[in-house]
């Protein structure tokens, strides 16, 4: 759209003004307008209209994201191939992260890449500096809870990288990233949890389940998630982990000493 001086809507009466805007804005957020032809935004603001085309929903008052989430996916596809034709993937995550987001929610991301509307940037030079410590805590920051086949098909060069390395084994080993849509799912199963806390537990010694700080820096992310978005956080889990292991839960421990203690008394 070619922009026009700022004398080209000063002479416009209010109701011309409302009717370029509908013309040419209709459906619009505030900050899309902004964007597109800041001396409309001026002028309606100075004229105190604005109040009015959001009333009548010529313009909209919401977020970039809430604006996406209103959109179905070709609308999302033809407003990303306008406006992001051509860009690599990161360029799009600094430019407009919350279209980002909802392209990956919606697996659009593939489609994108096969249409050729974006590009992933293979970032060697990136991840050569990297020891491989470094590589896993950028996979565990950028990507945690991801498949395989989601990480290769959101950023093919960080998975490239972590295969050279042989890194993809020990990062499934450590929670930050699942080998299918199924093993995924399995750690909002309990019972699966609970057997992992219990590998866990025996695997680095510990008689109770330590906190969600020592689990994350042990390298078990994944079962601390999975505790607090799944199972109703830690000392529910807890519960539910001493029964699964056939010890007593802490309030029948605790009216066992009770009723020892009144027994003894009474001895």
């Amino acid at each position: 759209m070619e922009k026009k001086p700022n004398k080209f809507f000063s002479r416009m009466s209010n109701e011309e003004l409302f009717e370029y805007v509908i013309k040419n804005h209709n459906g619009k957020t505030l900050k899309q307008l902004i964007e597109d032809e800041s001396t409309v935004y001026n002028q309606v603001r100075k004229r105190k209209l604005l109040e009015e085309l959001l009333r009548k929903k010529v313009l909209i008052k919401l977020t970039k994201r809430g604006l996406y989430e209103r959109m179905n996916d070709n609308h999302i596809l033809a407003y990303l191939e306008k406006r992001h034709k051509g860009k690599y993937m990161t360029d799009l995550i600094k430019d407009e992260c919350s279209l980002y987001h909802v392209l990956r929610e919606r697996g659009l991301i593939k489609k994108c890449l096969e249409r050729k509307i974006l590009f992933h940037k293979y970032r060697y030079n990136f991840f050569a500096a990297m020891e491989d410590m470094q590589l896993i805590n950028f996979v565990k920051k950028n990507y945690m809870g991801k498949t395989l086949s989601k990480l290769e098909e959101d950023d093919e060069s960080t998975y490239k990288n972590a295969r050279e390395r042989n890194l993809l084994e020990m990062l499934i080993d450590k929670g930050i990233l699942v080998r299918s849509k199924v093993a995924n799912k399995t750690w909002r199963d309990l019972n699966f949890a609970l057997k992992e806390a219990k590998s866990f537990m025996e695997k680095e010694n510990y008689s109770t389940l330590p906190s969600q700080g020592v689990l994350c820096n042990l390298g078990y992310s994944g079962l601390s998630c999975a505790i607090i978005r799944y199972h109703g956080g830690f000392p529910a889990f807890r519960e539910k982990l001493r029964e699964y292991l056939g010890h007593q839960s802490q309030k029948s421990e605790l009216e066992g000493l009770i009723k020892d203690y009144i027994l003894e008394g009474a001895d």
